[in-house]
């Protein structure tokens, strides 16, 4: 089954790859179910809103939106493999796989990643320039007066300038420690038990999403990447 999107009365359905190998799925924001290979690989993903749902709305945030948080999921499971085994980036990983979403389906969005002056690190752009997506993504040391000033920007300058854009901070913890510290609103703590440290423990993420301006998406932060779920094949 090649790669292609369809859409109908219940919603819309991104196929990234042969979905015959489909094996588990995850709902990682309200009604956004990406489904992966027997590799923790995401070969699919299902935006559940109705077509009323869907009456006014903006589709290309959708789905900008959706791909990123299906290759943020995917790299909860694959941190391993993706970073630590490569030694790329985590934001070349995700850049790479995001741009491979919007390859393979052909979609007229495109991704921009390091440009001079832009004050987020990856963004997801339509095919006027337009910005859809704003991510910022740290790793390291967690601090909270840095979350504060990230979430911030993005908050209060980059989103309101920018209509109908998303904005999503995530800042991933390589201590394994600092998911001790209260969460800075609107972000919460992400368990990401896949992901090992040298010391036996595991990887937590910070994550806040910034919605659009005047826009009524019905997600709320504190529900983007729950945990996921196992679902048998032919089930």
């Amino acid at each position: 089954m090649p790669a292609r999107i369809t859409r109908d009365d219940e919603g819309i359905n991104l196929y990234f790859a042969d979905y015959a190998d489909y094996e588990t799925s995850g709902e990682f924001a309200y009604d956004f179910i990406a489904d992966y290979d027997r590799d923790d690989n995401a070969i699919g993903l299902e935006i559940l809103w109705n077509e009323r749902e869907r009456v006014g709305m903006a589709e290309e945030p959708l789905l900008a939106f959706g791909i990123f948080g299906t290759a943020l999921a995917g790299l909860r499971w694959r941190y391993q493999a993706d970073v630590v085994d490569t030694g790329l980036s985590v934001i070349d990983v995700l850049r790479r796989r995001v741009e491979g979403m919007i390859t393979a389906l052909g979609l007229n969005l495109r991704v921009s990643y390091g440009q001079p002056g832009q004050s987020f690190d990856l963004a997801v752009l339509d095919v006027g320039g337009n910005l859809l997506l704003a991510v910022d993504l740290k790793t390291g040391k967690f601090h909270q007066d840095r979350a504060k000033q990230y979430i911030s920007t993005l908050n209060d300058a980059v989103i309101p300038a920018n209509s109908g854009a998303i904005g999503i901070c995530v800042f991933i913890d390589l201590t394994g420690e600092s998911h001790r510290y209260p969460p800075v609103k609107p972000g919460r703590w992400i368990d990401w038990p896949e992901a090992k440290l040298p010391d036996d423990g595991h990887i937590w993420a910070h994550i806040a999403i910034i919605p659009p301006v005047d826009c009524e998406y019905p997600w709320l932060p504190k529900s983007f990447l729950p945990s996921r779920y196992e679902v048998e094949v032919g089930a």
